[in-house]
């Protein structure tokens, strides 16, 4: 196979994933809203992640490939909730949630 075979190759698998990938979230969103669970798929990953582990904003931007500028109103939402707390590291203020 040669290099632009497999370039091309790479943008077909690359379609493919994220057309997966929006057709599972548009079914994980019917589902929260048929459940009234009361949060949206981003929030539900969000908690996903919390669930196993406090973490950082920035590390959980990176582990859900996502800007931090985009969590930030989904956690403040979390917060509003109740579902999702700031807290402190070492005594500093941070962005560390659980």
């Amino acid at each position: 196979m040669t290099t632009e075979e497999t370039n091309a190759l790479a943008v077909q698998i690359r379609v493919l994933a994220a057309i997966v990938n929006k057709m599972a979230m548009r079914d994980l969103e019917q589902r929260l809203e048929a459940r009234q669970a009361g949060v949206s798929g981003l929030q539900y990953a969000v908690l996903g992640h919390l669930r196993r582990e406090s973490t950082t904003m920035s590390d959980l931007s990176r582990k859900l490939s996502l800007a931090p500028a985009t969590l930030v109103p989904v956690v403040d939402a979390l917060e509003t909730k109740g579902l999702v707390e700031r807290g402190l590291v070492d005594q500093l203020p941070s962005r560390r949630v659980h």
